[in-house]
């Protein structure tokens, strides 16, 4: 995959608010680009013509980035959607990682939306754009507080193959839970297999968590009143990989924080020291006026990530090939 110049969504932001203000200002070009179509590309559609689809890496740091697109995520979709388009690039230009490449997966609900589970081939550099600007966002979901992450779960873990890998990363960014079982009827209907049966969603998990080894993580959005029960049935099968994501402008920056500290690269002081350089570069380049909020923006991003930091997860090592680096001092100091 090639590695050249990749587009930055922001570059024709306008700072139009929409009716979540809360969540951050999406730009009119964002609008535009996604949510129009009125069914997804048969590039992102498990099955084609009858036959599955296989996601392939050949890469040393495979990434998938799952977003759940369903009506309860209201516009906060769109911010992230337009912050996905910046990830690559990030994680380039600071030297997080030596050849990334990432597959975006949007999810639904499969028992009731039409197109529930959409998933591109890991790219790198513009085909990341290319197949961004083909996600259909359905805005459905049942309304019962749970959507098809399992399944989609089940799809990476049965037909993502990986070669070459050092250190896989799993993001799953949504706000609702998910169901206990994958169903038979699901498998048959999004990924041909005549003869499938349930399969309970603890096992996709311990699956899933061995596949990318251990590095699955939710970027948690609130949800209301069902937040904590929510919150707790993640907690079962990922403990402290689950990330409070309470403002979801900074979906890449706690993201590019969560591999800083995973690969050693960074603590949490030193990774915040980055976040300030670049938010202040960003309104820098996009000419932001009224009051510097940078001061704000680093409190917030010191809640989201600090109780990863103190994790144990996020000080052990991962047992893959090539491993992660020695011990070093970031490593003692997030350990006292």
């Amino acid at each position: 995959m090639g590695s050249g110049e990749f587009i930055d969504f922001d570059t024709t932001r306008k700072h139009r608010t929409h009716s979540s203000g809360s969540f951050g200002d999406v730009s009119d070009d964002t609008f535009l680009k996604v949510g129009r179509a009125s069914k997804a590309s048969p590039a992102l559609l498990p099955v084609v013509n009858g036959k599955i689809r296989t996601v392939d890496s050949f890469h040393k740091h495979p990434i998938v980035c799952m977003l759940d697109v369903t009506g309860s995520m209201g516009n906060s979709v769109y911010v992230i959607y337009e912050k996905l388009g910046t990830f690559f690039l990030e994680i380039q230009k600071n030297n997080y990682l030596e050849d990334p490449a990432i597959s975006f997966a949007a999810v639904g609900d499969c028992y009731c939306d039409h197109t529930p589970l959409q998933v591109a081939q890991f790219s790198q550099s513009m085909e990341l754009i290319d197949y961004l600007e083909q996600v259909y966002i359905e805005h459905g979901g049942g309304g019962q507080s749970c959507e098809s992450y399992e399944t989609m779960l089940y799809y990476y873990w049965k037909y993502c193959q990986m070669q070459n890998t050092e250190v896989p990363f799993f993001f799953i960014i949504g706000d609702e839970g998910f169901y206990d079982t994958v169903k038979g009827d699901h498998r048959r209907k999004h990924f041909g297999e005549a003869l499938a049966t349930d399969i309970k969603s603890e096992k996709i998990f311990e699956e899933i968590q061995k596949k990318f080894a251990g590095n699955v993580f939710l970027l948690h959005l609130p949800y209301g009143g069902d937040d904590k029960k929510v919150l707790n049935q993640w907690r079962k099968m990922l403990g402290e990989n689950v990330i409070n994501l309470v403002d979801p402008t900074l979906v890449v920056e706690v993201m590019l924080g969560i591999i800083a500290m995973t690969m050693n690269t960074r603590n949490i002081k030193t990774y915040l020291d980055d976040f300030r350089t670049l938010y202040q570069a960003d309104r820098l380049k996009k000419a932001v006026t009224g009051p510097d909020d940078t001061e704000a923006k680093i409190g917030t991003m010191r809640q989201i990530l600090e109780p990863f930091s103190q994790s144990v997860k996020a000080l052990a090592k991962v047992e893959v090939q090539g491993g992660l680096p020695e011990k070093s001092g970031s490593t003692l100091s997030r350990r006292r």
